[in-house]
């Protein structure tokens, strides 16, 4: 008798923790915009689904190679391309913080010399200030190729 239980319970447990795992279609990737330096891909942004993902190269580190991103709603994604826009011509001297949906934390970093801005995305993917990711400056160019305007 306890053989039995001991060898119902075992399939239980066996066959429910197989049951867990599901299945899903992957979407295609939808490029939505891509910023090139010298053939090589520094930004690119996309679409899957219902999510935006902007994947960037990290400078602040010149000899190591090292890509990060984030994602967002299209709704975040329309409404920070607006903020770009809304702070291009005066930008603020504090940088613009964005709490993103997921916890992490973007920062607008507007630059302006020589009656030229530029802007970077500092990034940090854990929400800890201590750990940021820098993408390389945009001009107005770039950042309409990025979101594909």
């Amino acid at each position: 008798m306890k053989t039995i239980l001991l060898v119902a319970a075992f399939a239980f447990f066996t066959s429910s923790s197989f049951a867990q795992i599901e299945v899903h279609e992957n979407e295609p990737k939808e490029e939505i915009g891509k910023v090139k330096v010298l053939f090589d891909t520094t930004l690119e942004s996309s679409r899957r689904g219902d999510m935006y993902t902007i994947m960037y190269q990290d400078t602040k580190f010149q000899h190591i190679k090292e890509f990060k991103s984030f994602s967002l709603t299209e709704e975040s994604f329309n409404q920070i391309y607006d903020l770009i826009q809304d702070n291009w011509d005066n930008p603020p001297k504090e940088d613009l913080m964005i709490e993103l949906q997921s916890g992490e934390l973007l920062w607008l970093h507007f630059t302006k010399a020589l009656g030229v801005t530029n802007l970077q995305l500092h990034h940090s993917p854990d929400g800890n200030a201590d750990v940021i990711g820098v993408s390389m400056p945009l001009n107005q160019k770039k950042i309409d190729k990025l979101f594909g305007k």
